[in-house]
């Protein structure tokens, strides 16, 4: 969002507000689960089911909900080798991959290293969410609307006008959905745990108001 104004005719000033607010995450969604290959289809997919299954149970062990752990890829392709310019078949790769979300940030490390140890060997990503941003954001409109209008006063004193103290317009500019915020995990696999660092996350409110103002 451009931090742009524009003084119009008819003694109008329009301006664009900006305000940020950052919050812990409290929450997390991981996605992992297991990727098997064999030259046999069913062998393969015999053995993904296998390791799906027993990471689900390990992960319900640990107090996650079945609800909260939800089939998100499942993929059957050939897979090739090329040796001297040729394509030969390799066998089948099954990808299986789980959706799981974590309600509490102590136990993703855990979750990490029970699914590891229960056959896991995809972790594509954790995404670090809020359960409920609307309080964050809705400080961050507010704040907004205070950066318009300081705009709006400093343009208006520097012209030497009086600044009428009500908007005669406001908008909200919605450039994102406010759900779900997210942020990269980093991991590192060390024999005493997953360490996870969630970081903040940022939440962005921006408006557009016009103001009145008399010389």
């Amino acid at each position: 969002m451009s931090s742009l104004q524009r003084i119009t005719n008819g003694q109008l000033i329009t301006v664009f507000g900006q305000a940020t607010e950052t919050g812990t995450p409290n929450k997390a969604q991981a996605l992992l689960g297991s990727v098997t290959e064999n030259e046999q289809v069913r062998v393969a997919q015999a053995e993904s089911s296998e390791r799906i299954a027993n990471i689900v149970y390990q992960l319900e062990m640990l107090g996650i909900s079945k609800e909260n752990i939800q089939t998100d890829t499942y993929r059957v392709s050939p897979e090739y080798d090329f040796i001297d310019g040729k394509q030969v078949f390799r066998g089948y790769r099954v990808t299986h991959l789980l959706k799981v979300d974590i309600d509490s940030i102590d136990l993703v490390g855990t979750a990490i290293d029970v699914a590891v140890e229960a056959g896991a060997n995809s972790i594509v990503s954790i995404s670090f969410l809020l359960s409920d941003p609307s309080t964050l954001y809705e400080q961050a409109l507010s704040n907004a609307l205070v950066n318009a209008k300081r705009k709006a006063e400093v343009m208006a004193t520097t012209m030497g006008a009086t600044l009428q103290p009500l908007p005669s317009r406001v908008v909200e500019v919605v450039e994102s959905p406010v759900q779900p915020y997210r942020s990269p995990a980093v991991l590192a696999a060390y024999s005493e745990g997953t360490p996870i660092q969630t970081g903040d996350l940022s939440i962005h409110a921006n408006v557009e108001v016009d103001y009145h103002f008399r010389s």
